[in-house]
């Protein structure tokens, strides 16, 4: 048994030393004089620069391109208010309510000032004497900043 052991291992030492004399050959061109230790080294993988600082001399620093960053859009919230409210005979507005609103506490009084400033005379009944009563939706786009002041 200690002796087939012995023999597995020596058949893969074999194997190693063999596959790295092929890459070895493979990167390493003899008459290609124009390859420093250092260009040679660093195909095969066989340093860094850091453990021969003789070398350092022969690396040429690469050019990094310039780098600039970007500014990145300011994340928003979107949503709506669902309003409820009476549109009086001359169109104004009066008894503003809001029903839902998604995300909550976020545009509601916002979207009652702009239903209270609205006229719908073009939409009044002005035969109806207490008004008529309508439900409207308000969709919104709110920039984050906005949210963090709250």
């Amino acid at each position: 048994m200690f002796l087939r052991l012995f023999v597995a291992m020596l058949f893969a030492t074999v194997l190693v030393v063999t596959g790295m004399s092929l890459a070895v050959s493979w990167f390493y061109d003899a008459e290609d004089e124009g390859d420093s230790t250092y260009e040679f080294m660093n195909r095969v993988g066989l340093t860094t620069l850091e453990e021969y600082p003789e070398l350092q001399e022969e690396a040429e620093e690469p050019e990094l391109p310039e780098f600039e960053p970007t500014e990145r859009p300011e994340r928003e919230v979107q949503g709506f208010v669902q309003l409820e409210f009476t549109v009086l005979p001359d169109g104004s507005v009066e008894d503003v309510e809001v029903i839902g609103a998604q995300p909550s506490g976020v545009y509601e009084e916002r979207a009652r000032q702009q239903i209270r400033a609205r006229n719908f005379a073009h939409q009044a009944d002005p035969e109806a004497t207490d008004g008529v009563r309508r439900t409207e939706i308000v969709d919104f786009t709110v920039p984050a900043s906005e949210l963090q002041d709250r």
